[in-house]
Parts: C-alpha cells; sequence; structure tokens
C-alpha cells in the first residue's frame, strides 16, 4: 500500500485518481471515538424502597404505649426529669416511625461509585467490603446488600436489592470490592425485636 508523505508538518494527503486533486485525510474522527469508548460506563440501576417497613397493628402502639407510660411513672417516682422528657420524645418518634412508609428510591452502580435517589452517593474508595442477603420473608421480592463504609459512627450501608438481580448486583460489586460475611449487630436485632 503506497504511502502519502506529510508536507509542511501538515496532516498526511491523498490523491484522487480522477481529479488528481489532493485532500488531507481525517484522523481526528478515529480518536473521537476512541474517547467516547472509553468515557462510556457500565452501570446498573434499579429502584426500591429506601427501607424496609412492617405494617405494625394496633397491639404493637398499645405495647408501646404501655412501656412508655411505665417508663414515664418510674422517672417521675426517681425524679428524673430528663429520663422523664426521654421517653415522651422517644416514645412520640416511634410513633411517627411506625406510620410513616417508605419512599421508592433509584439506586445506581456505576464505575465511580454507588449513587442513592438525587442526594446521596459513595465512592468505592471510602467502602470496605459488601454482603448480600437473601429475604427470609415470604414473598419478599427483595434481599439487601450491606456494604462496610470506612465510618466509625455509622459504618453500616444497607440497600435493598431486586431478587431477580442478587447475582448481577453481586458480581458487579465483586469488580470494586471483596465480600465478606455480615455479623448481625445488636442494632439489627432490637430492630427486628421491635419490628422495625
Amino acid at each position: 500500500m503506497p504511502a502519502y508523505p506529510a508536507s509542511n508538518g501538515m496532516n498526511p494527503t491523498r490523491s484522487d485518481k480522477n481529479s488528481q486533486t489532493k485532500y488531507p485525510i481525517s484522523t481526528k474522527c478515529c480518536i473521537l471515538i476512541i474517547i467516547d469508548m472509553e468515557k462510556e460506563k457500565t452501570i446498573i440501576n434499579w429502584e426500591a424502597p429506601e427501607f424496609s417497613y412492617i405494617e405494625k397493628e394496633p397491639i404493637w402502639f398499645l405495647s408501646v404505649g404501655l412501656f412508655g407510660a411505665i417508663f414515664l411513672i418510674y422517672s417521675i417516682w426517681q425524679q428524673n426529669l430528663l429520663f422523664a422528657i426521654f421517653i415522651i420524645i422517644s416514645s412520640l418518634l416511634l410513633f411517627h416511625w411506625a406510620k410513616e412508609k417508605p419512599k421508592t428510591l433509584l439506586f445506581t452502580l456505576s464505575e465511580d461509585g454507588i449513587n442513592i435517589g438525587e442526594n446521596h452517593s459513595y465512592l468505592w474508595s471510602n467502602l470496605e467490603y459488601f454482603c448480600i442477603l437473601k429475604s427470609h420473608r415470604e414473598h419478599d421480592h427483595f434481599g439487601e446488600l450491606i456494604i462496610r463504609r470506612k465510618d466509625r459512627i455509622n459504618p453500616y450501608l444497607t440497600i435493598h436489592i431486586p431478587a431477580n438481580q442478587l447475582v448481577e448486583i453481586r458480581e458487579y460489586c465483586l469488580l470494586y470490592l471483596k465480600e465478606s460475611e455480615y455479623t448481625e449487630t445488636y442494632t439489627d436485632a432490637i430492630q427486628r425485636l421491635i419490628k422495625f
């Protein structure tokens, strides 16, 4: 194949057999295509509730109110005003959270990290390991992706993932994080006990 010499440092030229005119060969097109392909990122999207929700029965509210009343009477008897205020605020918050239903959020896994909704994002470099748990509740269409963050105050991040995407999400996370077993914390046990 003949070589086309460059002149004065310009782009190589090619001669048209019919017109014998010379015009530059474009090399920018291929370069732009390569750059665009490098910027193209593989992502996984899904929608899921922001937290688990269990419908509370009337007996639940009655039990919480009864325990709250017992501790409130005890704090008054001990003349502990701060503890009494704590019991009142805690009881009101429990009643409020029990009625609050989760929003449906968009979750995204990308080469940068994990995005939750529009306001929260976590870089892979700030995460340590992950674990995927299947739901033990019947007719539950979501499992849990539990991620250990490099944060001592609130180290664990729990994300609901569709049951039919467990394998796909696990394989994607393995590209950036190691997989490890998850040991249930005291907070998890308490939340399960009071059905949160």
